[in-house]
């Protein structure tokens, strides 16, 4: 089961964010998070992941990601999955797009 599709504010390539997302309506406990990104629109990215810096970690039922840089005007998917205390995998996606800041 997954959950509703989450959009995230805007990121600048410059900043440096972390996003989280909570499964306390699908579970207790999280353990085993993961988190992997992909594009999926606006200019070429070659390697999307790099958008990731280190490893996801988890308090209690909240995955948490840094991210950092990415492509000016192109939009990425991110995927959290975490397994619950009784086995059971969950993921939900969510959108990000980065644009520049501009005032």
């Amino acid at each position: 089961m997954t959950t509703a599709r989450t959009q995230l504010d805007p990121k600048d390539p410059a900043e440096i964010i972390d996003v989280t997302m909570d499964f306390a309506a699908l579970a207790s406990a999280i353990s085993s998070p993961v988190v992997t990104i992909e594009r999926t629109g606006g200019p070429p990215d070659a390697t999307p992941s790099a958008m990731l810096s280190g490893s996801a970690s988890v308090t209690g039922t909240t995955i948490r990601q840094r991210l950092i840089n990415g492509v000016n005007g192109t939009d990425y998917l991110l995927r959290f999955q975490g397994t619950g205390s009784d086995g059971q995998r969950f993921v939900a996606p969510a959108r990000i797009s980065v644009r520049t800041a501009t005032a």
